[in-house]
């Protein structure tokens, strides 16, 4: 009678399964792409119980990770830093999939959806799926300013400046220096005929430094870019 007792209790304070975590989250079923969009660029596995060889070879990858003593917070770091350095080498696959099994241990950090997103866009999913991930970023609690930024640079290509203007200010109240917001700003300005405060966006953009870690010469040509769009624009 005790031993059902307790394993009664122990089952009540089980933590929820990836798959409950997930749905508990009540993301409406077309963010997860179409019913033929393959599993591997489905964003959180489309909230679904995995089984198979992916999901063992995912288990053991995580399993050697937490040996290493890693925390849930900073296991969820180097799943995200994985996702990233997939996502820059052009793997989308593989970079969802660390983004996805980051969700497991940093569900607050707005990275998770960021990058989610990214590979959304990148893979050519709809507009409105990659946009429902880009507000998942930018509405969690935790996160860097590049969240908001890309946020803005997609709101930027499809033409919304209104809707990216606030997130990309909300880039640079974050980080006064994130020249690429600035320059998603410049544009959405001078394609909306707002020349005075495109020019004062290309005067902060000249005045910038390089993103930490780029190609300073590319990112002088871009400066140059600027000037010439804001002379072009009348600009003083």
């Amino acid at each position: 009678m005790l031993m059902a007792a307790v394993s009664a209790a122990s089952a009540e304070t089980a933590a929820p399964t990836y798959a409950e975590r997930c749905e508990a989250a009540s993301h409406p079923d077309w963010a997860f792409g179409g019913e033929d969009t393959p599993l591997q660029y489905r964003p959180l596995f489309g909230c679904s119980e995995r089984s198979g060889p992916r999901r063992d070879a995912d288990q053991q990858f995580v399993e050697e990770l937490k040996a290493k003593g890693f925390s849930d917070a900073r296991l969820g770091e180097e799943l995200i830093g994985m996702g990233w350095k997939w996502l820059g080498a052009g793997q989308l696959p593989a970079a969802l999939n660390r983004f996805n099994l980051a969700f497991e241990y940093a569900p607050d950090n707005g990275e998770v959806y960021q990058g989610i997103a990214i590979v959304m866009a990148n893979a050519g999913m709809p507009p409105r799926v990659a946009g429902y991930w880009f507000r998942q970023a930018v509405e969690a609690p935790e996160g860097r300013s590049g969240r908001f930024a890309d946020y803005g640079q997609f709101l930027t290509m499809q033409g919304d400046y209104d809707a990216a203007r606030p997130q990309l200010e909300k880039a640079l109240e974050k980080e006064p220096g994130h020249a690429w917001a600035m320059m998603h700003l410049a544009h959405g300005y001078f394609e909306q005929g707002k020349v005075e405060a495109g020019c004062g966006m290309v005067e902060r953009i000249a005045a910038a430094a390089p993103p930490p870690g780029g190609d300073e010469a590319h990112f002088r040509e871009l400066v140059g870019h600027w000037r010439d769009r804001a002379a072009k624009a009348g600009c003083e």
